[in-house]
C-alpha cells in the first residue's frame, strides 16, 4: 500500500457491526495499485489519514470502501455487506496454520498474497459440486447426477475436510471411496467458499489430508433498519432442470434474521453427441428396466444421449439469527436440506447373465440437519478475541435396491447423529509482535445402522437383513486442543502450530449377522500430535513466496472398520485392527506481479505428501475362505489394511492479467501424480491433469466471460488396480482428454433486476470426469432471473 512515509498504526477492518473481524481484507492504492492484506484478525497497517491518493479496502461478500484524500481513518474500518451474496469459491495454495485465526475457522482467509482472486460465477451453480468444479482447480467425481465428489491433491471423500458455517461436516461414516454430501449445501444462499489445499490437521484436526472446503453462508447484519428480499428463478436445458430461491433479511439495531428456501429440480441428464475420443457407444443408454403389469421388462430407450434415472428434486432451507450479546454477537443457525430419491446412475451399467442386473438402485431421501450457535466476542481488558460454536447435527443415509426379475426390494437406513463443541481464544501481541491463538474442539458421532427388506406384491416386511454398519450401534469420539502463533520479521511473515488430537470408536455386532465374523466388537483408541511450520517471504515490489512444512493425521471411522459392503464382485468386510494415517507433506510456493496485483499476476506452487500407514482396500480372507456368499451373488472377499507408504506430488500453476481497463484473462492448471510404494502400483484417485481459462469484460451494466474447462487423458495402466477409480465406467484404454467452451453473460436491467444467460460445452463434447459413472453435460442453455428489493 502506498503513503507508507506517513506515520501508520494498526487498524481492524471489521463487519458493519464493529465487532467481527474481515480476514485478509486487501487495502489497495488506486493510484500505484500496491496492495496490502490484512491478517486473520483483519488487522492492517493503515495513516491516521489518507493524504493524497484515494485507498480502496475489498472482500469477498463485502461493498467496496473507499477512503478518499482528507478522510480519518478509525481504529475500526467496518464495511457493509454486498446486497446480493456472491458465487464465489476461493482457491488457497497455502498452508492454513499460518493463517488461521484461533477465534474460529470462520475466520479463514478470503484474500491473501499469491492467491489469484476467486473464480467470479455469473450463472449461479445448480449445486455447490458445480461450483468446485467450474473453479478448474478442483476435481469433482460423480457416481449420479445427485452428487460430487471432491478431490485435492489425490486425496478424496473422508481424507477431504468439508466445513459449513465453523461446523464439520465429516461425520463417522464418510467413506474412502466416492462421497456425495457436498450437494446437500445450498448454493443460493453461500456468501463464499474457501478451499484451503494441503495438509490442515493444525487448525481443523483429523480427515484434512488433502484439504479442507469450508462454505460459508451469508449472515444477517444488524445496526441498522431494513428488509431486504432476494429472488432467483433459473432454467437449464440439459436436464430440463429449474430452481427457485427466495431469502428474506430482516435488521434491526440489535437484531437480524435470514430466512432462505430453496427447491430445485433435476431432470434426466443428457449427455453431448461430438464422440471426439473415437467411441461411438461410451455412455449410450440403449435400455432401460420398466415394471410392466407386475414384470420386470427390458424397453429401448428412444434416445440413447438421455442418461435416464438420474434426475432427482431437492429442497434447501436456512434460517439465522443474529444479535448482540455481552461483549460480542450470537448467531443462531439452523439448516435442512432433503432430497426425493435419488438414482446410483453408475449402478445401472451392471449386468447378470446378459440381463441388467438391478431394477432399481437408488439412494433415498438424503437428509442433513444442522443446528448451531456461535458466540463471538472480545474480553477488552485483556484484549482476547473469543469465539465458542455448539453444534447438532442429523444426517439421514439410506440405500435402497431390487434385483432385475426379483419382488425383493432391500432397504439399508442409517441414522448418525454428531454433537460438536469448539472453544478459541486469540491475542495479538502478546510478546514483542507475536500473535498467539489457542483453542480445542470435540465431537460425538452415534451411528444406527438397520435394514431391512420388503416384497413389492404382497408387502410382507423381513426386519433380519444384513446391515452396512454394525448392527449392535457405533460411537466415535475426537478430541483436540491446538496452539498457534504467527510473528511479523520486518517484511516476512513466520508462522508455526501444534496439534494433539484424540479419536476413538467403538463397535459392537450382535448375533444376528449372516456374515460371521471372527470378533463381536471393535473398539480402538489413538493419539496423534501433528504440526505446521510455513513462512511468508516479500521478496520486493515483484515477488512474493511461502514455505510450509506440514502434518496431517486421520483416524479411521466406522465406515472404514466396520462396513460390509459389495460392488462389481467384491465384497468389503470389516477389520478390526486397523490404524492412523498420517500425510507429512512439504510445499513450495512463488508468485509474480507486474504493476500490482491488478495488472498482472503468475503463481507457480509445488507439493511433495509421504503418506504413511494409507488405509486402502485389499483382497484378503474371512474364516479361511476367499470368497462370501452376499446379497445373492458369491463375491470376492476384500478388506482395507494399513498399507505401509505412497507417495503424491503435483504441481499448480496460476496466473491473470489485466489485457484491456475492461478484459481480463485468468486460467489455472494442475498436474498430480502419486503411486503406491509398498505394492508399486498407481494410487487411486489421482486425477489427470485438469483445469480452468478465462476471458472476462465487464462493464457497467453488463458482464461477459468465456471459458473452457479441461482435463488430460488418463491411460488405464495407471489407475489403481484396488477398483476404485472406477475402471469400468471408462474405455478400455482409459479416460481420454476432453474440453469444454462454456459463455456466460450478466445483464443489469435495473438496480434491482439483472438477467444472467449462458451457454456449457458449447461443442457439444461428450466426456465423462475421471473415475465418474454418469457422463458431462452435453450443450445446454442456461437462463436465470434475480431480483432484489
Amino acid at each position: 500500500m502506498a503513503q507508507t512515509d506517513l506515520p501508520t498504526r494498526q487498524v481492524q477492518i471489521t463487519d458493519s457491526d464493529g465487532l467481527t473481524p474481515i480476514p485478509f481484507a486487501v487495502v489497495l492504492n488506486k493510484r500505484t495499485h500496491a496492495a496490502q492484506a490484512a491478517d486473520a484478525d483483519g488487522v492492517v497497517p493503515m495513516p491516521f489519514e489518507v493524504k493524497g491518493d484515494t485507498l480502496v479496502v475489498r472482500s469477498v461478500g463485502y461493498m467496496d470502501l473507499v477512503l478518499a484524500p482528507g478522510d480519518h481513518v478509525p481504529d475500526r474500518v467496518r464495511m457493509v455487506n454486498d446486497l446480493v451474496s456472491l458465487d464465489v469459491a476461493e482457491i488457497v495454495t497455502e498452508n492454513a496454520a499460518s493463517r488461521v485465526s484461533a477465534m474460529s475457522v470462520q475466520s479463514l482467509v478470503s484474500r491473501n498474497f499469491g492467491v489469484v482472486p476467486p473464480v467470479r460465477r455469473m450463472e449461479v451453480p445448480s449445486t455447490s459440486a458445480e461450483l468446485l468444479w467450474s473453479t478448474g482447480s478442483v476435481l469433482v467425481q460423480q457416481s449420479q447426477q445427485g452428487g460430487g465428489s471432491p478431490v485435492l491433491r489425490g486425496f478424496e471423500a473422508n481424507r477431504v475436510l468439508l466445513v459449513v458455517d465453523g461446523v464439520r461436516m465429516n461425520n463417522a461414516i464418510y467413506r474412502s471411496g466416492h462421497l456425495q454430501n457436498s450437494v446437500t449445501i445450498d448454493p443460493q444462499v453461500l456468501a463464499q467458499t474457501e478451499v484451503l489445499l494441503g495438509p490442515n490437521s493444525v487448525a481443523f484436526g483429523s480427515d484434512a489430508l488433502g484439504g479442507v472446503i469450508h462454505y460459508r453462508t451469508r449472515e444477517p447484519s444488524f445496526g441498522t433498519r431494513r428488509t431486504r428480499v432476494n429472488a432467483t428463478t433459473a432454467f437449464r436445458s440439459p436436464n430440463s432442470g429449474w430452481s427457485g430461491h427466495a431469502d428474506v433479511e430482516i435488521a434491526r439495531q440489535h437484531i437480524g434474521l435470514l430466512t432462505s428456501v430453496t427447491r430445485s429440480h433435476f431432470g434426466d441428464l443428457r449427455q453431448g453427441t461430438r464422440r471426439r475420443h473415437g467411441d461411438m457407444t461410451w455412455g449410450l443408454v440403449n435400455e432401460y428396466v420398466a415394471r410392466l403389469d407386475g414384470v420386470d421388462t427390458v424397453l429401448v430407450n428412444e434416445d440413447p444421449d438421455v442418461q435416464l434415472r438420474s434426475g432427482y428434486d431437492q429442497i434447501d432451507l436456512l434460517q439465522k439469527v443474529r444479535f448482540a450479546a455481552p461483549g460480542g454477537t450470537m448467531t443462531l443457525n439452523a439448516q435442512y436440506s432433503t432430497s426425493s430419491n435419488v438414482p446410483r446412475y453408475d449402478m445401472f451399467d451392471d449386468r447378470k447373465d446378459g440381463q441388467p442386473k438391478w431394477a432399481e438402485w437408488y439412494y433415498g431421501p438424503q437428509e442433513r440437519l444442522m443446528a448451531s450457535a456461535h458466540y463471538r466476542g472480545v474480553i477488552s481488558r485483556f484484549n482476547v478475541q473469543t469465539a465458542v460454536t455448539g453444534s447438532f447435527q442429523r444426517i439421514g443415509e439410506d440405500r435402497i435396491n431390487r434385483r432385475f426379475g426379483s419382488d425383493t426390494r432391500y432397504h439399508q437406513e442409517e441414522t448418525v447423529d454428531v454433537w460438536g463443541l469448539t472453544v478459541s481464544a486469540s491475542k495479538p501481541r502478546v510478546w514483542r509482535d507475536i500473535w498467539v491463538g489457542t483453542g480445542f474442539s470435540g465431537a460425538w458421532n452415534t451411528v444406527a445402522s438397520e435394514a431391512w427388506s420388503e416384497d413389492i406384491v404382497t408387502g410382507l416386511r423381513n426386519d433380519g437383513e444384513e446391515t452396512r454398519y454394525p448392527n449392535g450401534g457405533s460411537t466415535m469420539r475426537t478430541l483436540g486442543a491446538y496452539l498457534t502463533a504467527r510473528k511479523h520479521i520486518r517484511n516476512h511473515v513466520v508462522s508455526g502450530g501444534a496439534r494433539y488430537s484424540f479419536a476413538g470408536l467403538d463397535c459392537q455386532y450382535d448375533s444376528s449377522r449372516f456374515v460371521e465374523l471372527p470378533f463381536d466388537r471393535i473398539a480402538s483408541a489413538k493419539g496423534a500430535v501433528t504440526g505446521s511450520l510455513s513462512g511468508q517471504w516479500y521478496l520486493g515490489r515483484a515477488w512474493t513466496a511461502f514455505t510450509t512444512a506440514s502434518s496431517g493425521f486421520r483416524h479411521p471411522n466406522v465406515d472404514d472398520v466396520g462396513k460390509v459392503f459389495e460392488k462389481d464382485g467384491l465384497v468389503t468386510v470389516p477389520n478390526d485392527s486397523l490404524r492412523p494415517e498420517y500425510v507429512y507433506s512439504v510445499e513450495q510456493g512463488v508468485t509474480w506481479n507486474a504493476g500490482g496485483r491488478d495488472l498482472a499476476q503468475i503463481s507457480l506452487t509445488g507439493f511433495q505428501s509421504w503418506w504413511l500407514d494409507a488405509i486402502v482396500p485389499t483382497l484378503a480372507t474371512l474364516n479361511g475362505d476367499t470368497m462370501l456368499w452376499y446379497a445373492g451373488d458369491s463375491a470376492r472377499i476384500q478388506t482395507n489394511i494399513n498399507a505401509d507408504r505412497a507417495i503424491i506430488r503435483g504441481v499448480r500453476l496460476e496466473g491473470r492479467a489485466k489485457l484491456f481497463p475492461r478484459i481480463q484473462v485468468e486460467g489455472a492448471v494442475n498436474w498430480t501424480f502419486g503411486r503406491n510404494t509398498a505394492a508399486d502400483t498407481p494410487l487411486a484417485h489421482i486425477p489427470p491433469m485438469f483445469g480452468r481459462v478465462s476471458a472476462v469484460y465487464e462493464h457497467r451494466w453488463l458482464s461477459v466471460q468465456v471459458y473452457s474447462l479441461f482435463n488430460g487423458a488418463k491411460p488405464i495402466a495407471q489407475y489403481s488396480p484396488d477398483g476404485e477409480d472406477n475402471a469400468d465406467e471408462a474405455l478400455p484404454t482409459g479416460t481420454p482428454n476432453w474440453f469444454t467452451l462454456n459463455a456466460e453473460s450478466s445483464v443489469q436491467l435495473h438496480d434491482k433486476l439483472q438477467v444472467r444467460l449462458g451457454v456449457r460445452n458449447l461443442l457439444d463434447e461428450h466426456y465423462r470426469v475421471f473415475s465418474s459413472g454418469i457422463s458431462g453435460a452435453g450443450r445446454g442453455f442456461y437462463a436465470s432471473l434475480h431480483a432484489a428489493f
